[in-house]
């Protein structure tokens, strides 16, 4: 019988075996259940509804700054425009300030750094006199004053100095003012010393 046994065994192997019941308890243990998905839900929603709180606040900072920009930009423009001008004027007219002969309409006929002594326009205005182009909310205006050369906040009497402070001041209806301001020193560019 031994033999016969062996032969079955060989020729008929036994058949798998059920799965264990806890076996397939465990298989659906790893889904989510019902609670898992509402709590899920309701964390991703107070998230959101956070988000959503936030954004107004994100878009005025987001606002501000590009305002802030868009007068950074034109304050430095324009104290470009002066830089490259002489200190005083070529033709040797010791006023400070506009010429009789040059606008103050336009910037066009300014021909030295205290021509722009309060000059202001809004809105800001290119050197031509067109407008700047997204720019009609905002107002640029300038101030010369003659400073000592030791000490640039001591203003003097104008033509005394080799120093002249120039301040841009860029100004936009509900927001902060942006201020820009240099020292130009007499023989600081070449025209200076012909």
């Amino acid at each position: 019988m031994g033999a016969w046994v062996q032969w079955m065994l060989r020729t008929f192997p036994r058949a798998p075996t059920p799965p264990c019941p806890h076996a397939v308890f465990r298989r659906r243990a790893r889904a989510f259940t019902l609670v898992e998905v509402v709590l899920t839900i309701l964390i991703v929603g107070v998230g959101l509804v956070a988000t959503m709180r936030a954004m107004p606040i994100i878009m005025q900072v987001s606002k501000a700054s590009q305002h802030a920009l868009v007068s950074q930009r034109l304050a430095s423009d324009l104290l470009a425009e002066i830089a490259l001008l002489p200190f005083e004027d070529p033709d040797g007219e010791p006023a400070f300030g506009p010429e009789v002969d040059e606008s103050k309409e336009t910037r066009a006929d300014f021909d030295d750094i205290d021509d722009y002594d309060q000059w202001k326009a809004a809105p800001p205005q290119k050197k031509d006199g067109s407008t700047e182009p997204g720019c009609s909310e905002y107002t640029r205006a300038v101030s010369v004053a003659s400073v000592t050369v030791w000490n640039f906040t001591q203003v003097v009497q104008p033509g005394s100095s080799d120093a002249k402070l120039v301040t841009i001041t860029v100004t936009r209806a509900g927001t902060a003012p942006v201020t820009v301001a240099t020292v130009r020193l007499k023989g600081a560019n070449r025209e200076d010393l012909e």
